[in-house]
């Protein structure tokens, strides 16, 4: 639910604050804070730190507010590396130093464990920092803002739908932060042909000389996408273009569909409509930590499922791995399962990787319906976990090993509640910072029968 405006203060009225000591930040980001009985929870805040905030919302017991004024700061908290900030919500962390934000993490991760899964005695390991804290991202999902005179491309603003629009961004690759400024240009030379554009995303390869623009319009012309495609090219940040249009179900291409990943050895495409890890420094970290544990299994898995497997990001390193098994990727997305495909077929591996274009339920139903259960399972759900119907069957397989890949940690806390129950127990717990500057965090568990 979007949280509702606080009324402005009226001729006469003063706009009524409260202060505020920040007890610690809870899975989502925000600050707690208490008043009464009542639990307030305020973004873009550090333990320790008394605020002056303004209720935007309030739920029962529960308010949400806005800083208004920081009248004691941590010592944690420093000078955001973006003039944007605090107006873009893209980086709600980018004011907190980094140690500040590995704690936060660590502590979230631990905090949605004990709240949500009643697990507060699992040992966490330290979290893996990221390499780079900016210019890691490469993708983006950039919000369009239309008014008379210009079409406007950015973020939305912390907690709202408002856009506030961008000419670059620190947190992208280089290839992607210096093409805002020059799509947005293109975009308002011709507005008249982008009057049906919603959303623009934005990706790049470690592969890929070009990047890729992939444009979601309600209608467009083949026209206007081509002379967008030219003045990238003219303006010196030439890009492939998709206009994905909702009118007709059609695609205008202009370029290529795909970029291109690098995992070891192996070399991955995904197209505009497939998910990949945003951090690829971080996901060739993560992918070998996963697969020195796949690689240790005794004995070796002879099958293994692969859940959400999107275009094979773990399921063909453990093929790599584990040479005389086989691997069975499941993924309902049809582009990412293409994708997968191409990927078997370019690394030599089709004829023991298959992948099933169904949900994890289907997924799971047809493979065992074909006999043979599996040694390992990985899954690497979205961010609403895995369902109980998944969690159930995986159970009933009985596999040894299973290595979960989470992107939120209380669906994670939740999954591995009903994991316990059904038998395994956590042998591992490893969060990565794939996001700097924002409260999201990565975890790895490995969890044995």
């Amino acid at each position: 639910m979007r949280p509702k405006r606080a009324a402005k203060a009226g001729p006469g009225r003063a706009a009524v604050f409260h202060a505020y000591e920040i007890e610690k930040i809870v899975p989502g980001g925000a600050g707690l804070a208490r008043m009464g009985t009542d639990t307030v929870f305020i973004p873009g805040t550090l333990p320790g730190e008394v605020v002056e905030a303004r209720i935007v919302q309030r739920k029962k017991n529960v308010s949400f507010a806005r800083v208004e004024r920081i009248v004691s700061s941590s010592p944690d908290r420093i000078v955001p590396a973006c003039p944007e900030h605090p107006d873009c919500g893209g980086c709600p962390w980018i004011s907190f130093s980094p140690a500040a934000q590995i704690r936060a993490k660590e502590s979230i991760l631990r905090e949605a464990l004990a709240r949500t899964g009643g697990l507060a005695d699992l040992s966490i390991e330290p979290a893996v920092p990221a390499p780079n804290a900016f210019g890691y991202r490469s993708r983006a999902r950039l919000k369009v803002d239309r008014t008379r005179k210009e079409i406007r491309l950015g973020f939305h603003r912390e907690g709202t739908g408002v856009v506030h629009p961008i000419r670059a961004c620190p947190v992208l690759v280089p290839a992607l932060s210096g093409l805002i400024a020059p799509l947005a240009d293109a975009l308002n030379a011709d507005a008249g042909r982008f009057a049906g554009l919603t959303e623009v995303h934005l990706q790049a390869g470690t592969e890929s000389p070009l990047p890729l623009v992939a444009l979601d319009m309600d209608w467009a012309d083949p026209g206007g996408v081509k002379r967008l495609h030219q003045a990238l090219g003219r303006a010196g940040t030439p890009a492939h273009v998709v206009a994905r249009v909702r009118k007709g179900r059609k695609r205008i291409v202009f370029g290529e569909e795909t970029v291109r990943y690098r995992i070891g050895d192996l070399v991955l495409q995904a197209s505009d409509e497939a998910f990949t890890q945003s951090n690829q420094e971080m996901n060739v970290k993560l992918v070998e930590e996963a697969t020195r544990f796949i690689r240790g299994l005794r004995p070796e898995p002879e099958r293994v499922f692969d859940l959400y497997t999107g275009i094979g990001n773990f399921a063909l390193p453990a093929a790599r791995t584990l040479p005389e098994s086989r691997v069975f990727g499941v993924e309902e997305n049809p582009a990412a399962v293409r994708d997968a495909r191409a990927n078997a077929d370019a690394a030599g591996m089709s004829g023991r990787v298959k992948f099933l274009e169904e949900s994890a339920e289907r997924g799971l139903e047809l493979l065992g319906g074909a006999g043979g259960k599996p040694d390992l399972v990985i899954l690497d759900p979205p961010r609403t976990g895995a369902s109980r119907e998944v969690i159930k069957r995986i159970a009933g397989f009985e596999p040894p090993a299973i290595l979960y890949v989470s992107c939120d940690p209380v669906t994670l806390a939740r999954d591995l509640r009903l994991l316990i129950s059904e038998g395994y127990r956590v042998e591992r717990i490893a969060p990565f910072d794939f996001f700097p500057q924002t409260p999201h965090v990565e975890t790895l568990t490995i969890l044995r029968r």
